[in-house]
């Protein structure tokens, strides 16, 4: 598995064997940030939602929030992650990155 290292303080950076990960949109970087501090404790889709897109109506951040987890697991998944590196249910979700 690749070593993935993340850094919150200043602006948020994602390393990946030493090399810099770019994020596709500022929302994915923000949904990772938010993970990491939660790390090991389910967060509802819900309040992910009302965190990133407080103003949109609910059909919208519902949507809004399924693409960003998915473009996130992909990020995680590029970065040799694999896929339970996020875990999500229909009402939840996880980040479950090993520890190192």
């Amino acid at each position: 598995m690749s070593r993935l290292r993340i850094e919150l303080l200043g602006p948020i950076r994602v390393t990946c064997d030493g090399e810099p990960l770019r994020f596709a949109y500022d929302k994915q970087a923000a949904l990772l940030a938010y993970l990491c501090l939660t790390q090991g404790r389910p967060v509802t889709r819900e309040k992910l939602g009302l965190l990133l897109w407080p103003d949109k109506p609910p059909a919208a951040v519902q949507t809004n929030v399924r693409q960003a987890l998915t473009r996130l697991r992909q990020f995680l998944e590029t970065a040799g992650q694999g896929a339970g590196a996020l875990l999500a249910g229909p009402d939840f979700v996880q980040l479950a990155l090993p520890a190192g």
